[in-house]
């Protein structure tokens, strides 16, 4: 009978370990089984499309393309690896989407592995699985990770250099934190945070800390394309300077700061009894700077927030991107006000060095958040002991609901 009730006990819970597993992976299955991937080219797919088939041709991009390579004010490792996927395997739309599915379903296995290692390690209360749904369920993360784009290829090497950082391994976070840069080059934000956490932490020791020589290896991995484009960071744009396409925006940092708020109402909610009269009062005293420049653009692509209340609202839009403004001031507040360890503060340098980045960014778009999403969950969820699930289920609801409009208008409307 011992026996008979220790056999069901290690059955029950090798099914407890792929619970996460099954219900992680099956938004990806019904997005595959409601679409197909056979949809037309969507977004930005065309122009990816198109450069990854050219460099697919030879395996590898020459020299000489990746020198006048100038599709995107985004480094080229995506296309490459689409191209090399394509070589192999074909270059039918279906054929690389399911590349970006297994991205996708790659990198949100890492977030819930790392969540929970992180949550566990400071007793939160939060559910991993939960805090991964809330990230896969992000209209953006879910949508890209079905597209021939460079988003889910970059968040995967980011959430493994993420891994292997909370692991202390060096050489292979060097490695993936550089990986994901030459996806994206604003992923340079996390090993610049990194340096300059331990630049003040132990200076004395800087040149012989592991995690220095790390950073710096990602950053190495830049650089031959950084001298490829002439001391450039986007090809896209060789007149400016560094190749930085935009001139400071205030009002984008002002959106920036708004939809950081908007994408993580289902755990901002749970803050309400943590706040104090002077985390609520302080805030305003930046208001001016809402006022002088406040997030209202000429083309409504700004990503579905903006287009949605946009479409909604009209010119009243600024009332609720106002108050999203307020409350993502209200967050940046009272994270420098969390009790941060280690870890954490590489995690806030890394929150306040994205967000500062922004403003030059070539596109004002909820979609980039996507970069520091994870740290900022995660960030948040260490800080509760005790939690809502009603909330956070409800939160996670409202991003089902968000996803799916906006997945139906992208795949089947082609509202771009």
């Amino acid at each position: 009978y011992k026996l008979h009730n220790n056999f069901k006990r290690v059955i029950f819970m090798n099914i407890q370990k792929f619970i996460p597993t099954l219900v992680l992976s099956l938004p990806f299955i019904l997005g595959i089984l409601i679409t197909k991937l056979g949809y037309p080219l969507i977004w930005d797919e065309a122009p990816y499309y198109s450069i990854s088939t050219e460099f697919g041709d030879n395996y590898l991009p020459s020299i000489d393309e990746l020198k006048s390579y100038n599709q995107f004010d985004s480094t080229p490792l995506s296309a490459i690896i689409f191209g090399v996927w394509g070589k192999i395997f074909g270059f039918d739309l279906w054929k690389l989407r399911v590349l970006s599915v297994l991205f996708g379903f790659g990198s949100i296995l890492l977030f819930f592995v790392i969540a929970k290692s992180i949550l566990k390690k400071y007793n939160s209360s939060v559910n991993p699985l939960h805090l991964s749904l809330i990230l896969l369920l992000n209209p953006y993360f879910y949508v890209t990770s079905f597209l021939i784009l460079s988003d889910s290829i970059s968040i995967f090497f980011f959430m493994l250099s993420l891994f292997y950082y909370n692991k202390r391994n060096a050489l292979l976070l060097g490695i993936f934190a550089g990986l994901a840069i030459l996806t994206r080059q604003f992923y340079l934000f996390f090993p610049i945070s990194i340096i300059i956490y331990l630049f003040f932490k132990k200076r004395s020791q800087l040149y012989t800390d592991s995690m220095f020589i790390g950073a710096l290896l990602s950053i190495a991995m830049f650089l031959p394309l950084f001298y490829l484009w002439d001391w450039h960071l986007s090809p896209a744009n060789p007149q400016a300077i560094l190749g930085l396409p935009n001139a400071p925006s205030f009002s984008a940092l002002n959106y920036h700061l708004a939809i950081l708020a908007f994408y993580c109402i289902p755990l901002i909610t749970l803050f309400r009894p943590h706040l104090s009269l002077k985390g609520i009062f302080y805030p305003l005293l930046l208001l001016p700077l809402f006022v002088i420049a406040p997030p209202l653009f000429d083309s409504p692509a700004h990503g579905i927030l903006y287009f949605t209340i946009d479409a909604v609202l009209g010119p009243f839009k600024v009332i609720p991107l106002l108050a999203l403004w307020y409350v993502g001031i209200i967050i940046l507040f009272h994270l420098n006000k969390f009790q941060y360890y280690k870890w954490d503060k590489v995690f806030l340098i890394s929150i306040l060095i994205f967000s500062l980045m922004m403003p030059v960014y070539s596109w004002i778009s909820d979609k980039y958040l996507l970069a520091i999403l994870p740290l900022l969950l995660i960030s948040l969820a260490i800080q509760l002991k005790k939690i809502d699930i009603r909330l956070i289920l409800s939160g996670i609801l409202s991003l089902v609901i968000l996803t799916g409009i906006y997945a139906y208008l992208l795949f089947f409307k082609m509202i771009n």
